[in-house]
């Protein structure tokens, strides 16, 4: 990864390999040689769909990966099976067509818990990585957390959400191509050429299927494939009230994507009690 050398970092390279076969790529940059801190904070941060690891590197000094570094935390950044860094497989080529037919559930289940006991296994920080994920790398960390509690809680020291997302049906999306293009413009020529990567369609339809049935739950596959699949007609919900772990959420003012459902999540994270603290994100202030 030439960002990170050209900054000045250390960089390591870690590949694991799902139980579906995808060999995932994660990049690690440890705190600085001349850092004394003895005890190494793992995060591990997601990124967001269409997107992969550069989206942490891309600008700079002012990238989130270099300045948890920079603060003596041990960095570990995630891409998702099919982005340019994680394309391989043990069977399958990615010009077949069954590479790509997979869905959030195959990436939260199955890619954010093998890389986060790859973790575990070689910082030997049991209970003590910080998961920070964006847009579509929340909604992972909301499925891996609700569907294994118990072993998220042994992985994870808690959750920091970016721009979260979890329920579809209250966003407003029409705005933000507009608003992107006339308040970010400074970073676009940076931040486009490393993105959009590489998304399956099934992922896409996901999405949809929990945007037209305003439900967190599990792909579906219609009612016959649901029954094999989940011995239901119907695709099962994700339950938020399974988390264990604290949970932060950091959302824009403006940012339509996300702004509603935040809402929505905040309410039901806090009244189950899952939610140590919401922040919103405006003019570089954080206002809770």
């Amino acid at each position: 990864h030439q960002i990170i050398r050209q900054n000045g970092y250390q960089l390591k390279t870690y590949t694991v390999t799902t139980l579906d076969g995808y060999i995932l790529t994660m990049f690690r940059i440890p705190p600085r040689e001349n850092d004394n801190r003895k005890n190494k904070q793992p995060v591990y941060i997601q990124h967001g769909i269409a997107a992969d690891s550069a989206t942490w590197v891309a600008t700079g000094n002012r990238s989130l990966a270099f300045n948890l570094a920079d603060e003596g935390y041990d960095v570990w950044l995630g891409n998702q099976r099919g982005t340019r860094y994680s394309r391989k497989h043990a069977i399958l080529k990615d010009s077949d067509f069954e590479y790509w037919n997979y869905n959030l559930d195959d990436q939260a289940l199955n890619d954010i818990r093998t890389s986060l006991h790859e973790i575990e296994r070689i910082t030997r920080k049991r209970g003590s990585i910080i998961y920070i994920g964006h847009s579509k790398g929340t909604t992972l960390s909301f499925m891996f957390a609700s569907q294994y509690p118990e072993e998220a809680q042994t992985l994870l020291r808690g959750v920091i959400a970016l721009s979260p997302i979890a329920y579809l049906d209250v966003a407003d999306y029409l705005k933000f191509p507009v608003m992107v293009a006339h308040r970010a413009i400074d970073d676009l020529l940076v931040i486009y050429s490393h993105f959009p990567s590489t998304v399956s369609l099934t992922d896409l339809q996901h999405y949809a299927q929990m945007y037209t049935s305003k439900k967190f739950q599990k792909f579906d596959f219609g009612p016959e494939k649901n029954l094999e699949a989940y011995g239901q007609r119907t695709p099962p919900r994700y339950h938020l009230d399974n988390i264990k772990l604290p949970v932060f959420l950091f959302y824009g003012k403006d940012d339509p994507w996300v702004r509603e459902s935040v809402y929505l999540l905040k309410f039901k994270l806090i009244f189950l009690q899952k939610i140590i603290i919401c922040f919103r994100v405006s003019k570089n202030c954080l206002k809770n």
